[in-house]
């Protein structure tokens, strides 16, 4: 007995949308293994350890080859798990969800690869600068006034560079702005009090050892 036409197709439909969520996690799978031998051979890990996010996901438990090859997998199964999902629904004439999962593929999820890459190249920069301003430094005690103002700059252009990269990944952040702005301007205040309560201080200690260098004489 023949199988009706509509049936016949819906099995084809479903029987492609299995074959691109398998392909795709044959994908994934082989593109997080290249990916992270590739950057342990290289050198990624020891290299990135020297920065910041570095050491920020090896305190997450996993080597930076490791999470970079598991972020570019997971990806790559979220985008064939959506296609397939597209290729079902549009077979079905569920234009909704076909529009959804749609905007779901290019929007959320190349949105976040977008940003993903922004946010890493972003936190690297901002590590190199940093690490600069502390180079600079050529006393202790510069190291030690100049410690607060960099941390604070590290702090205020991670927070830019996330906004930046969300904005870039399509996703209107406007309301993280102004969510933001008080935040920043604490962070602004707390800064302020730092810096002159290390300037005081000094500034006390100075005179306390002046006076001190004075009694001596007499």
């Amino acid at each position: 007995m023949a199988l009706p036409s509509s049936l016949y197709g819906a099995l084809i439909s479903v029987g492609i949308s299995v074959l691109i969520f398998a392909v795709g996690i044959l994908i994934g799978k082989a593109l997080g293994w290249a990916i992270t031998n590739l950057l342990e051979k290289v050198g990624m890990d020891e290299w990135l350890e020297k920065f910041a996010i570095g050491r920020a996901i090896a305190k997450s438990g996993y080597k930076p080859s490791d999470f970079f090859g598991k972020i570019t997998a997971w990806l790559v199964y979220a985008t064939a798990t959506v296609l397939a999902l597209y290729s079902t629904t549009m077979f079905l004439n569920i234009f909704a969800a076909s529009d959804i999962l749609k905007t779901i593929l290019v929007v959320y999820i190349g949105g976040f690869a977008k940003a993903f890459v922004i946010i890493v190249i972003g936190f690297l920069l901002v590590d190199a600068f940093i690490g600069y301003l502390y180079k600079s430094s050529d006393t202790v005690e510069e190291a030690e006034f100049l410690g607060p103002i960099a941390e604070y700059l590290r702090v205020l252009l991670y927070i830019v560079t996330v906004v930046f990269a969300i904005e870039q990944g399509g996703i209107q952040v406007s309301f993280l702005s102004n969510m933001l702005t008080p935040i920043m301007w604490g962070i602004t205040a707390v800064m302020v009090i730092v810096i002159l309560s290390k300037s005081l201080s000094k500034h006390f200690k100075a005179g306390n050892d002046e006076e001190g260098e004075e009694e001596k004489k007499s």
